[in-house]
């Protein structure tokens, strides 16, 4: 085999291992994977079951919203705002009501509950009624239930949102919303309910009867016999006579003493 001979046969070896570079080019970085035959059911179930959004629901007050799975309505139609007589303060109550609860949600306290958002940025928290007399919302819901949540709020502030706040478990962070109601203001305020009126006056006691007159005096006798004629009262009695003072004897007169006696003493 000759030279040109040996040139020919590495032209052509050459040849064979540049052909596939030149038809699948070159890339920067790895190829692309070719996808499995799973893919597309795991396509199938994301498009079934969407990511859940980890932002708060957010509607104006009277709308459902969903928390933790329950359905929470905020009821506006019967929104009360109650004027109190003893502090500068109204008190705000609000219907709301939790349907399809699977798990225990707090209304009211430390690690969520409601929260009314002001005007001004402030946050108040669910006060105990002092005068309204609805029904309040337990602390911790546990199931379906309807009640009421009252707030205290200065006359003039401007509530923006009602919040229903959450604490994330284990993780000792501050209470989060997890749904957001968007107030446009509120009602007229009213003065306190009036208390119950008075009881009716109590029904004057019976006049008492007179007390029996004794009955006449009867000529008979004891056992219902026949009683004997009257005795005359007794003869009054004479005064006792006055006796005289008994009159005593004068003592008798003493002999002298002997004259031996007389010297010896200073009686004689």
């Amino acid at each position: 085999m000759g030279e040109n001979d040996v040139m020919k046969l590495l032209g052509a070896v050459a040849a064979v291992v540049v052909a596939p570079v030149l038809v699948t080019g070159c890339s920067y970085g790895p190829a692309p994977h070719s996808a499995p035959a799973s893919s597309s059911t795991a396509t199938n179930s994301d498009a079934e079951h969407p990511e859940v959004s980890i932002l708060p629901g957010t509607a104006l007050l009277g709308a459902p919203l969903t928390a933790k799975g329950a359905t929470v309505t905020p009821r506006a139609d019967t929104m009360a705002l109650v004027r109190q007589d003893s502090v500068d303060e109204q008190e705000l109550g609000i219907e709301v009501s939790f349907a399809d609860v699977s798990a225990p949600i707090d209304a009211t306290g430390p690690n969520g509950g409601f929260r009314l958002l002001v005007s001004g940025g402030e946050q108040i928290p669910p006060s105990r009624p002092v005068v309204l007399k609805s029904r309040p919302l337990p602390a911790r819901v546990i199931g379906d239930v309807t009640g009421w949540v009252f707030f205290h709020v200065r006359p003039g502030v401007l509530p923006t949102q009602l919040q229903l706040t959450a604490a994330p478990a284990n993780y000792m962070l501050d209470p989060q919303p997890i749904a957001i109601w968007a107030m446009s203001g509120l009602p007229a305020a009213s003065g306190p309910e009036a208390p119950p009126g008075p009881l009716p006056p109590a029904r004057p006691p019976a006049p008492a009867e007179p007390a029996p007159a004794p009955p006449p005096a009867s000529d008979t006798g004891g056992n219902g016999g026949p009683r004997g004629p009257r005795l005359p009262p007794p003869p009054r009695l004479p005064p006792p006579p006055q006796l005289p003072r008994p009159q005593l004897p004068p003592p008798p007169q003493l002999p002298p003493p002997p004259p031996s006696v007389c010297r010896h003493t200073t009686l004689c």
